[in-house]
């Protein structure tokens, strides 16, 4: 590692990339092509100061961080669900209300963690993306909450089924 004279600092030289940090912002650099080295002073020029290789080509990533939208979206299906059992009685207890809590829980959540390792494995193709592998984490467990929660949709359903053939004598009004 070497101080490079334009406030550079070398970190790694590996695979035929150049990995630079700016001390003055603080910021990683990749470049394609070697640091600007100082030239050796050339025979009859002035040897005051020696000129600079012309800067590389420079590739510099934003950091970016797995989104956290994912896990709110399904966090929010999840009480979604919860509040359309909960309120089964104050909204007519019907079997749409179940139908749509037994979609909202397991379903919709499954496909909202399929959409958060999506986005995280996308995103591992930038080097400068941080993965947030609990964010992954915890949608699994609300999806896993979420199946327990649909269990109860099911069985409000199958009451709902079971009263209208028992009084009408018809499954679920078909």
């Amino acid at each position: 590692m070497g101080t490079l004279p334009n406030g550079y600092i070398l970190v790694s030289s590996t695979f035929g990339a150049f990995v630079i940090l700016d001390l003055s912002y603080g910021r990683w650099f990749v470049l394609t092509s070697p640091p600007p080295f100082l030239r050796p002073p050339v025979p009859g020029a002035s040897s005051s100061k020696s000129s600079l290789v012309p800067p590389p080509v420079i590739i510099q990533g934003e950091p970016s961080k797995a989104s956290a939208i994912p896990l709110f979206v399904a966090a929010g299906l999840l009480l979604l669900s919860l509040a359309l059992y909960l309120l089964r009685f104050q909204l007519g207890g019907g079997i749409g209300i179940h139908l749509i809590g037994y979609l909202l829980a397991p379903l919709l959540s499954s496909l909202v963690l399929g959409w958060d390792v999506v986005a995280q494995r996308q995103g591992r193709k930038d080097p400068w993306f941080e993965p947030k592998p609990n964010y992954s984490r915890i949608i699994r467990i609300i999806v896993a909450l979420g199946f327990v929660v649909a269990i109860f949709h099911i069985i409000e359903v199958g009451i709902v089924c079971g009263q209208g053939f028992v009084q009408t004598g018809v499954l679920c009004g078909a």
